[in-house]
């Protein structure tokens, strides 16, 4: 792989997946025992990604444990740069990413941000990037004060196009 010097991630990724939960807890922003109410720390976290936006070549895609038969999808960005999905009823957001990442012929385009030793190895095992929750903070640290203006980026195919067909399979 080859990688880039202020990172660490290799240059064709370009589809950065945040373990919702993991990073709130990791930066302090949540507390063990702690409500765990789904829209505020989807605020927390969409705020504070923002910074890595900027330039329209990364896609952001939040996963946390959720309910219901499907994924919730959201997109956040008029371009589908930014989304925000909460898993099926049964699947953790770490099995969510697994799955995302095991379904793609290039999981070398994909860095998962999280501080889950396992979700890591098992990720990085099957090509993605990993990032830690420490290092996260100081790239999106380093891209706030960086003033990029945004390019106009092409809709995005997104990597989770069929994802409920993979669901649905789980299902019958």
């Amino acid at each position: 792989m080859s990688f880039h010097d202020e990172t660490g991630l290799s240059m064709a990724a370009s589809h950065l997946l945040l373990d919702g939960w993991n990073l709130l807890y990791a930066w302090g922003d949540l507390v063990v025992g702690s409500p765990k109410d789904g829209a505020a720390a989807a605020g927390v976290l969409v705020a504070r990604v923002q910074p890595l936006l900027r330039d329209g070549r990364l896609l952001v895609t939040i996963v946390f444990d959720g309910q219901g038969k499907r994924p919730d999808i959201q997109a956040l960005s008029p371009d589908d740069t930014f989304n925000l999905i909460y898993t099926p009823s049964g699947t953790t957001a770490d099995a969510f990413i697994e799955r995302a990442v095991g379904s793609v012929s290039d999981p070398q385009n994909f860095i998962v941000a999280t501080g889950d030793h396992a979700l890591r190895m098992a990720v990085f095992a099957m090509g993605a990037d990993v990032i830690s929750p420490e290092n996260l903070a100081a790239w999106i640290e380093r891209a706030a004060k960086t003033a990029l203006p945004k390019t106009s980026p092409q809709k995005a195919l997104s990597p989770f196009d069929g994802l409920d067909e993979l669901f649905s399979k789980r299902e019958e």
